[in-house]
């Protein structure tokens, strides 16, 4: 085989803040090269950035008048300057927002921007002057501070906060009008601001009195929420990562998600306005929202040219939430929302999972068939730009989705819903969209479906060079490869890294990428040294089996050899396979390159089958594999079935538990694992997963090896003595079914296995939501449940209720909790067993 190199122009990346939007960059490994090009991107905010700024140069910033404001410097750069700018193509357009903001937005809307910031907040609750408030008769200059609420609704509480307005429903008026614009706005920095000390001489307008005025005896609420468009119903509200305390949280008084979801809230080397060449820190959700509308600049660029359509809002924001990386207790929460924004992980939903725009009219069903592998999650989420409500009656149109026979949505206060399963088998499973009520106009809505058959495997390289893979999927093109891998085909741009085995025994070039691939085929691949180790991440329809290979004869097997794949998403049993084929020697042979200097004609692995089965390779062939099997007679047919299919089966895949003793860690933000595998070794193999950059530009927590590589999840053989692995950073154990303990950040392993810790799950409460009374049940399975508590928290922590706190017996439980004396909203009850593990539930009471 041919040694060649391939030299590659990789731009300059500015610092990552986040969102693995350099992933999807010009060089970067998705190899996607998305700039934002095409896409401009609306700016709202009290003055205009200063345009004469290095950081814009080249850059398409206009109209180019207005009060230089160096907040909106900022935003501008953050969003398409040449440092820390994530979508450098971008157009900007700033306005200044104003009592008529709308007004500029819906003629913004109407002239074709489709995407916006707003990284300003509407006061509320607590407000700071330091020339004090000396031009409102009855205010002095000595009161520095004022407060916004209404002493009349509550004399603590600035009931705005959670509150669906009037003008939280003129902002979802205008967006229902212009469907294809979404608004990203920032979540508010009003948590927790206000007078260090209280009761604190403050001016507040006294509607009794008709006039403003002071108190000095008064103690407010400091606690706020969002306010404004931010509780707007087809916004994306956005706040910060990792949570600032002052970022203002959800959830909506009526129960909505709020905020939507997380950004990174720091950005250091952001440009200011203070020169043509000034850099700082840009924080908070100011920050967290601009990172977002550009790192969503990038998802509108890449969406553009899958639908071959500007997409409409609730689409971008339906993929926005679905691609999300879960952040805080699982699921949607009022600190993180729907989680991280994930540039890189929404780009590849947009390629390979069904992203559906629909209409619903009166009394409709919608119904979408989808076929799942068996393996990874199952995840639908559905999304809609509902007319603008009232404070009684926020949600206009009631959809609702499920998953025939399994699960269905009965969410009626938000236009956001989601179902999510890691438990499904193979199978065709349809999605159904309906509604309640009536529906005075026909709905558009939009779907995401991921049907759970990506797969993730570490291709485990040291060094370049050539690897057998499968691509196991029915009829998906070559080109699926380069969403991962750099892949070259051949021709006139030079050589190929991709060939296909041909019955004359030898290798052929690939060199049309929209070719179809061979369900069952194997195939030869260069593995270049930035490529390795990799997660590969791919998707396609499941093959329909069985498949029949014919393998060529020629006269012996030692020339009638056929380079196959495994063409399922899961472990494939050999020796199943064997069974099922006809006239196929009993062995198969996989190249591994740890095993040869030769460049490829030595250092074959193989297993044969048999009770038992013998060789170096193992029984079990993984997804993407590909390897060599001959003809023993003529007429020789390999069969591969799905039931040759063993799930759980090693190797695993990244992603996928397996079922060895296990002990995890966590630093209170990251987890890690340490998995024992008999065929597992102390550095880099097939059972590892490696630990990526963070996306807000810390250190994450990972396991070292020897050679100083991070793995979040890291397997190794059996400890047969004490063993010591380097933590990146402290951490407690969380789990651990063999002895272990850490000292300092070194993780120190024993030889004998423990007890395996107490089963403890929360089963469901009906009803959900509530009103007053629910029931809650749970389950104990362990032969000896010691101490377990039941406890239920609002959103803000504070335990407001104590079910459950003692000795329970094994088995399953309810138990009655009356939310009588409790407001409207979402708690989260809270299973706590005597070892620290814990398992939760969100409760939704709407009185």
């Amino acid at each position: 085989m041919m040694w060649f190199a391939v030299f590659l122009m990789w731009m300059l990346e500015p610092p990552a803040i986040g969102l693995g939007a350099s992933e999807v960059r010009p060089g970067g490994s998705a190899q996607r090269s998305l700039t934002g090009a095409g896409v401009t991107v609306g700016i709202w905010d009290k003055g205009v950035p200063l345009y004469t700024h290095e950081d814009f140069v080249g850059r398409l910033l206009f109209p180019r008048s207005g009060s230089t404001d160096p907040h909106a410097t900022s935003v501008a750069g953050v969003i398409n300057g040449v440092s820390v700018g994530l979508a450098p193509s971008a157009t900007v357009r700033p306005f200044i927002y104003d009592t008529n903001d709308l007004d500029s937005m819906r003629t913004a809307s109407q002239a074709g921007i489709r995407l916006s910031a707003h990284p300003y907040q509407y006061p509320a609750g607590w407000e700071y002057k330091d020339a004090g408030w000396a031009e409102m008769a009855g205010c002095t200059t000595a009161s520095t501070w004022r407060w916004r609420g209404v002493e009349t609704d509550s004399p603590t509480e600035d009931v705005l906060f959670g509150r669906y307005t009037a003008q939280s429903a003129d902002w979802d008026a205008l967006l229902h009008d212009e469907p294809r614009h979404l608004a990203v706005v920032a979540a508010g920095n009003h948590q927790g601001f206000g007078p260090e000390t209280q009761p604190v001489r403050h001016c507040y307008y006294s509607y009794s009195l008709g006039s403003w005025t002071e108190s000095d005896v008064i103690v407010r609420d400091l606690n706020a929420g969002m306010t404004a468009m931010a509780v707007s119903k087809n916004t994306l509200t956005v706040s910060t990562w990792p949570n600032e305390f002052s970022s203002s949280r959800g959830f909506t008084d009526d129960g909505r998600i709020k905020p939507d979801i997380v950004a990174p809230g720091t950005v250091d080397d952001a440009p200011s306005s203070a020169t043509t060449d000034s850099y700082g820190t840009f924080s908070k959700t100011s920050a967290a929202s601009s990172v977002a509308a550009g790192g969503i600049a990038l998802i509108h660029e890449h969406l553009e040219d899958e639908l071959g359509a500007v997409p409409f809002a609730s689409t971008v924001k339906a993929l926005v939430i679905h691609s999300a990386r879960d952040k805080g207790d699982p699921g949607p929460d009022a600190i993180y929302g729907w989680g991280l924004l994930d540039v890189e992980n929404a780009v590849r939903v947009a390629s390979v999972d069904r992203v559906i725009e629909a209409s619903l009219a009166n009394g409709q069903t919608y119904e979408l068939e989808v076929e799942h592998s068996g393996f990874g999650e199952f995840v639908a989420t559905l999304v809609w730009t509902d007319p603008e409500g009232t404070t009684h009656d926020v949600l206009v149109n009631d959809l609702d989705m499920s998953v025939v026979g399994r699960s269905v949505t009965d969410n009626s206060v938000d236009n956001v819903e989601q179902i999510r399963f890691s438990d499904l088998d193979a199978g065709t499973y349809t999605v159904r969209v309906t509604h309640k009520g009536t529906l005075a106009a026909s709905q558009s809505f939009s779907l995401v479906v991921s049907s759970g058959n990506k797969q993730r495997r570490v291709f485990t390289v040291d060094s370049p060079g050539w690897r057998l893979i499968s691509l196991p999927f029915a009829s998906a093109p070559f080109s699926r490869i380069s969403d991962t891998f750099i892949t070259q085909f051949g021709g006139a741009g030079g050589d190929a890294t991709l060939y296909r085995f041909t019955g004359g025994q030898g290798y052929v070039a690939v060199t049309d990428p929209d070719t179809l691939t061979q369900p069952g085929r194997g195939y030869l691949m260069y593995v270049f040294d930035s490529d390795a180790p990799k997660d590969w991440v791919m998707d396609g329809a499941p093959v329909v089996s069985p498949i029949g290979l014919p393998l060529p004869w020629n006269g012996a097997p030692a020339s009638s050899f056929a380079l196959a794949g495994n063409p399922f998403h899961g472990v494939l049993d050999w020796d199943a396979v064997v069974a099922a084929s006809t006239g196929i020697a009993n062995t198969y042979y996989v190249w591994d390159p740890s095993a040869t200097s030769g460049g490829g004609t030595s250092g074959f692995k193989h297993y044969t089958a048999g009770n038992p089965g013998t060789g170096n390779a193992g029984r079990y062939i993984p997804a993407f594999s590909g390897f060599f099997v001959f003809a023993g007679q003529a007429d020789a047919e390999l069969v591969l079935e799905a039931s040759a299919v063993v799930k759980g089966a090693q190797p695993v895949f990244v992603g996928k538990e397996a079922r060895y003793p296990q002990v995890r860690l966590t630093d209170g933000v990251d987890e890690v694992v340490v998995s024992l595998h008999p065929e597992a070794s102390m550095t880099w193999d097939r059972y590892d997963a490696p630990q990526p950059t963070s996306l807000d530009g810390r250190t994450p927590l990972s396991l070292l090896d020897a050679d100083g590589l991070a793995h979040r999840t890291m397997a190794i053989p059996r400890v047969e003595s004490e063993v010591r692995i380097r933590l990146s950073a402290p951490a407690r154990i969380t789990h651990a079914d063999i002895h272990a303990s850490v000292v300092g950040d070194v993780l120190i392993l024993g030889q004998a296995e423990s007890a395996q810790p107490e089963a403890i799950a929360l089963l469901r409460a009906w009803p959900n939501p509530f009103n007053p009374v629910t029931t809650i049940g749970f389950t104990a399975e362990a032969q000896d449940v010691a101490s377990l508590r039941l406890v239920v928290v609002d959103m803000l922590g504070r335990e407001v209720a104590v079910l459950v706190d003692g000795k329970k017996e094994p088995g399953d439980h309810s138990v009655a909790f009356d939310a009588s004396g409790l407001a409207s909203g979402v708690y989260l009850v809270r299973l706590i067993g005597a070892n620290g593990a814990a398992s939760n539930l969100k409760l939704t009471l709407l009185k």
